[in-house]
């Protein structure tokens, strides 16, 4: 009797764990689906990129030349930097010549500047683009990233900065994404232009010497899998 006893119990209990089992395969399921239909979108969010013109193509050139030259191949630490909405947009639309998947825009305005992107991917039934909007405020102690948003979904801002170093630091290699987001010490908006202040950094040059390194070895590993076009 006290087998039989034993026995029912075992068959109850391992009755009553199968239900948590099959939600928890259920969840497990059903998990990339729900963030599926979060993170895709049906229509982009930046409808128009401007046309890549020549006067365009020269704002995006000197941009970029700026910033490697006053950034990335610096041997002393820039005090300020500051950027034009027109040379964002510019930047965009060379970024949309080279990867046509990608459509960006900025708008700057003296309360926030917004940064929008769409990524087109293949058509599923939840959609066919990935949208990420990003909210700048202006801030006297960093970067103050007010909205982060993929999808339908908002990014809990517990979340924002850990997520970025994160990602920096796995393009940058580990700690210089870190380093980077710390050096900005403010940003001001006027007009139509962003002004980013840096606190000192004293590696600069070593950190900036690393990161050139990781963006070659980058590029290097991109033309072995690249067409020449």
């Amino acid at each position: 009797m006290t087998s039989g006893s034993t026995d029912g119990q075992e068959s109850a209990r391992h009755t009553r764990r199968l239900p948590w089992r099959w939600l928890l395969a259920g969840a497990v399921l059903l998990l990339p689906l729900l963030l599926a239909s979060l993170l895709i979108d049906k229509e982009p969010l930046v409808l128009e990129v401007p046309e890549l013109t020549a006067e365009r193509a020269a704002q995006a050139r000197s941009l970029a030349s700026r910033l490697r030259s006053e950034v990335l191949l610096a041997e002393r630490q820039p005090e300020r930097i500051v950027i034009t909405e027109d040379e964002l947009n510019a930047l965009a639309s060379a970024g949309k010549r080279a990867v046509p998947r990608v459509s960006g825009r900025a708008n700057i305005t003296p309360l926030a500047m917004l940064a929008a992107m769409s990524l087109r991917i293949p058509s599923s039934p939840f959609g066919s683009y990935v949208n990420v909007l990003v909210e700048l405020a202006p801030s006297t102690t960093g970067l103050a990233l007010s909205k982060v948003r993929i999808g339908s979904m908002t990014v809990p801002r517990a979340l924002v900065w850990p997520a970025a170093r994160l990602g920096l630091d796995l393009l940058l290699g580990w700690g210089n994404g870190r380093a980077l987001l710390d050096m900005v010490g403010a940003v001001s908006l006027e007009g139509e232009s962003l002004s980013v202040e840096f606190r000192a950094m004293p590696d600069f040059a070593q950190r900036m010497a690393a990161i050139r390194d990781r963006l070659r070895l980058a590029r290097e590993d991109a033309l072995r899998v690249a067409s020449p076009e």
